[in-house]
Order: structure tokens, then C-alpha cells, then sequence
């Protein structure tokens, strides 16, 4: 708010209102994710949200049917949440590959993000992002932002 940066935050949906497992973060105090009225709430107040799979599983280990399922299931559950349609899509610990862009883009999304740091050669489905994390202070996110590298 501080520094006028809308906010994305990718849900995987299997998750939502229970505890996270999974983050190196949390490794020895456990978090709980957004309930679905949080999301609903925070999704009114200008909190822009997008998918993360269903299951924050890799889907660029999957097979064609399952990644279908894991991001078609994400896209619905959201909409259901927010009440508008989700076109965003971060990548399950960034890992992507051609299977996995030519379905996301059949399902509906119209933009995605990796892990990596943006870049001049992404595409709108394989595009770089800037992390935000618990830890971060005004200070650290400000030097995130474009032009402060």
C-alpha cells in the first residue's frame, strides 16, 4: 500500500484455509493459507488473485490429463471464490514446460509466471516474476522493485 503496488496472490486451491506444508519458511512454525472469505474479501478491497494448481504439485511432471485437471479444478474453485474470472497462473515452484503452456493456455489463462526474474524474452505465459515473501519489510520490497536492481 505503501509503495502504490497493486497485489497478486497465486492460491493453489487445495489449500485454501489449511496449513502450509510445504514452505521453507515454515519449516518450523506452521502458517495457515487464506480461507475462501478472506480471499473473497481481500479480492474487494483490490487484492488481485490467480491460480497456483490445485495441489502445488510440479505440473511439468504430470501428465497431460492430470494438468488439465489441476489447473482447470484451480481456475474454477477461484472464480467460485472471487466471483470473476482468474486468468493468472504462477507455476508450481516455477517449473514449466511446453505441455504445460499449450494447456494453460487451452484452460483460459492469459498470462503466467515462473520463478525466474523477469526478463526481455518472456512471453505472456512464461513471464519472470518478483517474489514477495513473510519476511519481506518495506525496505526489501522496495529494492525488489523495477529500476532497483
Amino acid at each position: 500500500s505503501k509503495l502504490k503496488v497493486p497485489p497478486r496472490v497465486f492460491v493453489p486451491t487445495f489449500w485454501i484455509g489449511n496449513g502450509n506444508s510445504w514452505d521453507y519458511l515454515h519449516a518450523f512454525t506452521k502458517s495457515r493459507h487464506l480461507s475462501a472469505i478472506e480471499i473473497r474479501e481481500l479480492s474487494e478491497l483490490g487484492v488481485e488473485f490467480g491460480a497456483h494448481g490445485h495441489s502445488h504439485c510440479p505440473l511439468s511432471h504430470m501428465s497431460e490429463r492430470k494438468i488439465r485437471e489441476e489447473l482447470t479444478r484451480s481456475k474454477e474453485t477461484l472464480e467460485d471464490v472471487v466471483g470473476e474470472p482468474i486468468q493468472s497462473l504462477a507455476y508450481p515452484y516455477g517449473m514449466v514446460n511446453q505441455r504445460v503452456l499449450t494447456i494453460a493456455s487451452e484452460v483460459g489463462y492469459t498470462s503466467g509466471y515462473t520463478m525466474a526474474l523477469p526478463h526481455s524474452a518472456d512471453t505472456l505465459l512464461q513471464q519472470g516474476r518478483i517474489p514477495v515473501y513473510s519476511l519481506d519489510t518495506v525496505g526489501t520490497l522496495s529494492a525488489k522493485l523495477p529500476g532497483q536492481f
